[in-house]
């Protein structure tokens, strides 16, 4: 079996975090570079993600801005998956 090249693989990139879209949503430069470096690839972002930056843009302080400004920006990684569904199970066993 002969392996693709790296730079025509479009294996998943995972989104398991919060502060890496918080920064990139506050700093459009490197939204900008991760987004088109990335549209190639399929992106996963996980359902828990986005119910802690809901979360995060409940609360009073300066942080909840930036985590409002996220889950603004979010609609590029495409319809978020639960880990605990048979589709976020199969997702995180090919990880």
């Amino acid at each position: 079996m002969t392996m693709a090249p790296a730079s025509s693989r479009t294996e998943p990139v995972w989104f398991p975090d919060t502060s890496a879209l918080i920064t990139m949503a506050v700093h459009a430069p490197l939204q900008h570079a991760v987004r088109e470096t990335l549209s190639a690839h399929r992106r996963v972002l996980l359902g828990v993600v986005v119910a802690e930056l809901e979360e995060l843009a409940k609360a009073t302080h300066p942080s909840a801005v930036w985590a409002t400004t996220a889950l603004c920006q979010l609609e590029w990684l495409g319809k978020p998956v639960g880990v605990d569904e048979p589709a976020g199970v199969e997702l995180a066993a090919e990880v």
